[in-house]
């Protein structure tokens, strides 16, 4: 796929056509709800101290964190997954029409 990120798209999508999986309900980026982001700045403040200032400034009080290449990740995704006849949505569901069953 040639972009960060995309190699792992695309075994994520592949294994997924491997063990038979019928849909993949795509995301590039994170969520960062209250309690999550805090619980994500902490992290960063561990691992990474300098880089939640970064993140606060991009950020902010933001529900969701995309990806900075979300755009070719999802090309490259949706074009994997056309290619593999895998659905990026759940299936609707219809129930099945009745049948009489044959007791004798």
């Amino acid at each position: 796929m040639g972009l960060q990120g995309g190699k792992d798209i695309s075994e994520i999508v592949t294994c997924t056509h491997e063990c038979g999986g019928s849909y993949i309900i795509p995301w590039f980026g994170m969520s960062l709800r209250d309690r999550q982001r805090a619980y994500y700045y902490d992290r960063l403040d561990e691992l990474f101290p300098g880089l939640r200032e970064k993140y606060e400034r991009r950020y902010g009080d933001q529900y969701r964190a995309d990806a900075l290449n979300a755009d070719q990740l999802a090309q490259a995704f949706y074009a994997l997954c056309e290619q593999l006849g895998i659905a990026t949505q759940i299936p609707q569901y219809g129930p099945q029409a009745a049948q009489q069953l044959n007791l004798l």
